[in-house]
């Protein structure tokens, strides 16, 4: 295995323990409330999905084909989008709201993903 496809794996590892870490912090330090990608607005669970496209990353990184990498790195540009509308989202909870360290994890694990999958599609050499 590639230096680089570990990197993807590590991001991949990220963005499925981001779904339990906190999204959303609302409120002030002692009177905060988190939500996190379990707890979504009528009994709606988006970190189910995320936690199923990182495994799904981890088998397609593990693969290690050109299209393999190709599928990681849609998937990684579907998470990194999300987490972005994820964090403008939490700004339209209020002035009292911010975005949690889960959404940032998100970012960093598909900003991984993104550069393992990359890396694995220049380096595999394609079928014949």
């Amino acid at each position: 295995m590639k230096k680089i496809s570990i990197l993807g794996l590590i991001g991949a590892i990220l963005t499925i323990c981001s779904a339990w870490l906190p999204w959303v912090k609302v409120g002030l330090m002692e009177d905060a409330i988190s939500i996190n990608g379990f707890q979504g607005e009528m009994g709606g669970n988006p970190g189910i999905i995320f936690v199923g496209i990182g495994i799904l990353c981890v088998t397609f990184l593990i693969i290690n084909k050109k299209w393999s990498n190709i599928i990681s790195l849609l998937f990684s540009l579907c998470i990194l989008g999300l987490s972005l509308k994820y964090m403008g989202d939490a700004k339209s909870f209020g002035d009292m709201a911010s975005g949690g360290i889960g959404l940032y994890t998100m970012v960093a694990g598909s900003a991984l993903i993104l550069v393992g999958a990359i890396t694995g599609i220049r380096s595999t050499p394609s079928a014949a």
